[in-house]
């Protein structure tokens, strides 16, 4: 088979699994594996996590993410670390978006909806909105 495209790449974006603008909500009482980010808006955007604030302000805590929380608003290095990473997340968009899709039959599978698909290395690209109410899986490797 054809060989998987090169990865895209992340920078400081990488370091989280959840990287936002404008808001992150949880509303699924769900638990979130790894480290979330928020910039430029406020940890005030963030809702629905309980935060507690750790003794350095610099992110908080939350039983449902495993990692750490960071918004923009949190102390020094924080909001400097967090615009590079969404610096890094933007240029990473822009790049993957320029790419060939390597999966054309699976652009518009599912009709947007991903629970419990898996999906293999690739590009894919939807014109609809998509969610997912349940795991989905990344199977690929480098």
């Amino acid at each position: 088979g054809a060989a998987a495209p090169a990865p895209v790449p992340l920078g400081g974006a990488g370091d989280f699994v959840i990287l936002a603008k404008t808001a992150i909500t949880e509303v699924g009482g769900g638990i979130i594996t790894g480290n979330i980010g928020l910039s430029p808006n406020a940890a005030l955007a963030i809702t629905g996590f309980a935060l507690t604030a750790d003794g350095s302000n610099q992110f908080a805590t939350s039983a449902q993410v495993s990692g750490l929380v960071y918004a923009s608003d949190y102390a020094v290095p924080t909001p400097a670390m967090l615009t590079a990473a969404v610096s890094a997340m933007e240029a990473a968009y822009t790049d993957a978006a320029g790419r060939p899709l390597s999966h054309v039959s699976n652009a518009e599978n599912f009709d947007g909806i991903l629970g419990g698909k898996t999906f293999t290395a690739g590009v894919y690209r939807w014109s609809t909105d998509v969610s997912f109410a349940t795991d989905i899986t990344l199977s690929g490797s480098v």
